[in-house]
């Protein structure tokens, strides 16, 4: 036997990580292979050595590589021929790890909406909110009390469905109850216009952002409050829907926290509803956003982590995004203040163009996102409209309404 020449003949798979690749990259091909007992290596000539007649590559993100794909491919030809060869493009390290175990597809698409992914988080009705509605027509509005204002906009656009909030500053109240008591108070605080305006809201939010990194105890109650949210909706016999699940950005951690939420995201989708967090802000400073490095850690953490554990779980939810946009991020990665948004001079100082083609990215990464999961991202409303005071950072002003609308309809 020459050296180099296999004792047996057998078949070898080997995934191939491009050489920059880190060790959470190496993390999720093993754990999503190990079945398979694949090998794993960052070298192209690694993949073709060996006399063997079933030699077989996986490339992760060819496109990293010299010459990206066809490069790639034509190196293995020249030098090792006979390498079967096969790749995966994935944005994430937990979509590698689903790719390689062979996850099950998605289901079929919901008959679609509005369509459009961006819109609006509304607090008060004002000048531009009629002329974007109109012209955008997008999937979702989302109200912040005004619960009659949901007729206004089925006027102006039919097809876009309305996310409904009701405000409530003392959520204890409803929080230190037993849950199913607490729902059951927290509906009754605005039961008699939700029957009155019922026809034209599609789904209602419980108690806002109740879930912390790490409050064990808090995650167990929050899923356990939304779960009976969704039972006291059904209970009351309404067409609206419930959405549940309104964390701040960021939370709770990954993996096993994030798969404590899974018996309140199975609950309203089986009811029809939809997952509204985590609220998808992005981090930004002048000349950098999170957008580009972290989308998973902020504002894809709903699409690429919660949605992972929802999968593995055979569960396939729709996500109805009901806050979002800029925030002052610290070179920690923190982000410090609740109240800093684009108009911070911290944040972007009020840089409109900068920040409209942050909003153009995050619908793009989601379209991107949703042609690979059966379009079940329905949108992300941007906060806010008429939040004044406190969130007067946040405001996108007639101006903007407009300028993002036209944008958003190819008029600009």
């Amino acid at each position: 036997m020459a050296r180099g020449d296999p004792r047996i003949q057998y078949k070898r798979t080997y995934i191939l990580l491009w050489q920059a690749a880190g060790v959470e990259w190496a993390h999720a091909a093993v754990a999503g292979s190990h079945c398979d007992l694949h090998t794993l290596g960052y070298s192209g000539d690694d993949v073709g050595i060996g006399d063997l007649d079933d030699k077989n590559v996986i490339a992760v993100n060819p496109q990293y590589w010299p010459g990206g794909s066809t490069g790639l491919q034509a190196f293995l030809n020249e030098h090792y021929p006979g390498v079967v060869y096969e790749e995966i493009v994935v944005a994430t390290p937990a979509e590698l790890e689903l790719a390689l175990r062979g996850s099950p597809p998605d289901p079929d698409p919901l008959p679609p909406t509005g369509g459009e992914l961006i819109s609006l988080h509304v607090q008060q009705w004002m000048a531009g909110v009629d002329y974007f509605i109109n012209l955008v027509e997008p999937a979702v509005v989302k109200l912040v009390e005004g619960m009659e204002q949901a007729h206004r906009v089925k006027e102006l656009s039919p097809k876009t469905e309305v996310l409904y909030r009701h405000y409530e500053g003392d959520q204890g109240q409803f929080w230190d109850m037993e849950p199913k008591a607490g729902a059951r108070k927290f509906l009754e605080t605005f039961l008699d216009s939700l029957h009155t305006n019922a026809a034209v809201i599609k789904w209602v939010e419980p108690l806002n952002e109740m879930i912390a990194t790490d409050d064990l105890p808090g995650i167990e109650r929050t899923v356990a409050f939304d779960v009976a949210w969704c039972e006291v909706l059904e209970e009351e016999g309404f067409p609206a829907r419930p959405g549940v699940l309104t964390a701040g950005v960021g939370n709770p951690q990954h993996g096993a926290q994030t798969e404590m939420l899974l018996p309140a995201i199975k609950a309203a989708t089986d009811a029809g509803g939809v997952v509204v967090g985590p609220h998808a802000y992005w981090g930004a400073v002048p000349g950098y956003c999170t957008l580009d490095e972290e989308w998973d850690h902020y504002s894809g953490r709903g699409l690429e982590s919660w949605d992972y554990s929802a999968r593995t779980a055979g569960i396939y939810p729709h996500y109805v995004f009901g806050e979002g946009g800029a925030v002052y991020v610290a070179p920690n990665g923190s982000m410090p203040s609740a109240y800093a948004g684009w108009r911070d001079k911290a944040t972007l100082g009020g840089d409109w163009e900068t920040y409209l083609a942050q909003i153009l990215q995050w619908r793009q990464k989601a379209g991107e996102w949703n042609e690979r999961h059966a379009d079940r991202c329905l949108g992300l409303t941007i906060f806010t409209i008429s939040g004044y005071g406190e969130w007067k950072y946040f405001e996108l002003g007639e101006y903007e309404l407009r300028a993002l609308a036209d944008a958003l309809t190819g008029q600009s």
